[in-house]
């Protein structure tokens, strides 16, 4: 057995698993791993095919205390009074990482952090959110950028009164932290920015925001309202061959 000592957002997730182990676990994983001191969380890892994904809801249900994936439930839990887990290591690594998310939004939430379905890129030193759903066009847009902390899931949090956003493994990213310039809703259009109210902020905030358990949820809510109400907002409207970095240095003034 070995493991994967992994500090993601600031959380410390272990990875116990047998070798061989397959080769996506080290290249979604490795750049997370090397953390030291205990953990907050361990996930025993069993391999074993794909299971059949029909069922499967994305929601994290609750049960006795007990977090385990709608539709996926014989095949990994968590357990946040014990911190103590396990996970099916299927080839694509659906359960472990649905899990593992699971484990890094409730450590946020609890700390007053939060974890979006959002892209992350910095610019010039800072970083610029955008969430969105799937098919929004979070990775088409990170992929035209220089530098990318997450193209699908990113954290933030609050450290004595600064925004900071920090990169995740899911799906290209890396460690990482910058502080937050502004928040973007995407468009496909003409290039332009083009600022838009907090309310508009805090209703696309609170669609993109993971929450596992709405029970631990309350410094996550807390902390999106007060990033719709304090951090410049805008919608960021943008091409296939967009310059992004030129894009957003425009859009952080009009912001």
């Amino acid at each position: 057995m070995r493991t994967l000592a992994l500090t993601l957002a600031g959380t410390r997730v272990d990875l116990r698993v047998a070798d061989p182990s397959p080769a996506l676990l080290a290249k979604r994983y490795g750049p997370f791993a090397g953390a030291t001191g205990p953990a907050r969380w361990l996930l025993d890892l069993r391999p074993g095919p794909l299971p059949p994904l029909e069922r499967r809801t994305g929601r994290v249900t609750s049960r006795d205390g007990v977090l385990r994936l709608d539709g996926l439930e014989p095949h990994g839990f968590l357990d946040p009074a014990t911190g103590r887990g396990e996970a099916l290591l299927d080839p694509y690594l659906i359960v472990i990482d649905a899990l593992v998310r699971t484990a890094v939004a409730l450590d946020l939430g609890a700390r007053s952090g939060c974890l979006l379905h959002a892209a992350a890129v910095v610019v010039d030193g800072a970083a610029h959110v955008v969430p969105g759903s799937s098919g929004a066009g979070k990775s088409t847009l990170a992929a035209l950028a220089g530098d990318v902390l997450s193209d699908e899931l990113c954290a933030v949090t609050a450290d004595e009164g600064i925004f900071q956003v920090q990169g995740s493994p899911w799906w290209k990213g890396r460690p990482g932290v910058a502080p937050l310039a502004a928040l973007w809703q995407l468009a496909w259009d003409a290039e332009r920015v083009e600022p838009l109210p907090p309310s508009q902020a805090l209703r696309h905030l609170c669609t993109n925001l993971v929450v596992p358990d709405v029970r631990r949820a309350k410094k996550a809510f807390e902390l999106v309202g007060r990033l719709a109400t304090t951090v410049p907002f805008g919608r960021l409207s943008f091409r296939r061959d967009t310059d992004v970095d030129a894009l957003l240095r425009r859009g952080r003034v009009a912001a």
